[in-house]
């Protein structure tokens, strides 16, 4: 028998526990998908396994897994990061939307927040592009009437998000996302 690491055969304790933890959270507040009904955690699952498609990276897909928990549940940043690290909560607080309520206008409220996330990690980027990816997805197919005002939201977000690898040569997911939103935009009329 050879001698192979044991960390080869035990489980992504990281990434389990962020499934976990992502489905636990979403279900306790009977979180669903606005446009299908279904579990809400099914978007965590696509969203980590679009950025599993471009990195190995536990903190990062774990990070996936739970980008909408602080936002869209009741466990706070705190948890996060008493339970997955410091570098996987902010990870997850990028992934936060911090705009002001008070902006009250949805426009003001979007543009607050795509000049936060021009500044937010390369890591971060990639996460918020594959919950682009997959949120187009749904958008486009099952409310044409937002899809409008939401892929040009995108289209406006999406150069802030360009540089996610920082010079490391792999721009394949926001190119992909981008002809995506394109399309999308080419479907629905909108110039």
């Amino acid at each position: 028998m050879t001698n192979l690491p044991l960390e080869r055969f035990e489980p992504h304790y990281l990434i389990e526990t962020a499934i976990a933890f992502a489905v636990a959270s979403h279900e306790a507040v009977g979180q669903k998908r606005k446009y299908t009904g279904e579990p809400y955690w099914h978007h965590p699952h696509m969203v980590a396994t679009i950025v599993g498609e471009f990195t190995d990276d536990e903190d990062i897909i774990a990070a996936a897994w739970l980008h909408d928990v602080v936002e869209d549940t009741q466990a706070p940043l705190a948890t996060i990061e008493k339970f997955f690290g410091e570098r996987c909560a902010g990870l997850v607080d990028d992934m936060t939307d911090k705009a002001p309520l008070e902006y009250g206008n949805r426009a003001k409220r979007k543009e607050f927040e795509r000049a936060r996330l021009s500044r937010v990690s390369p890591e971060a980027k990639l996460i918020k592009l594959a919950d682009i990816k997959n949120n187009t997805e749904s958008i486009v197919q099952h409310d044409p009437k937002f899809a409008k005002v939401y892929l040009s939201e995108m289209r406006l977000l999406l150069p802030e998000l360009f540089n996610y690898h920082q010079g490391r040569g792999r721009y394949d997911l926001w190119g992909n996302v981008r002809s995506q939103v394109e399309q999308g935009c080419y479907e629905l009329g909108i110039s």
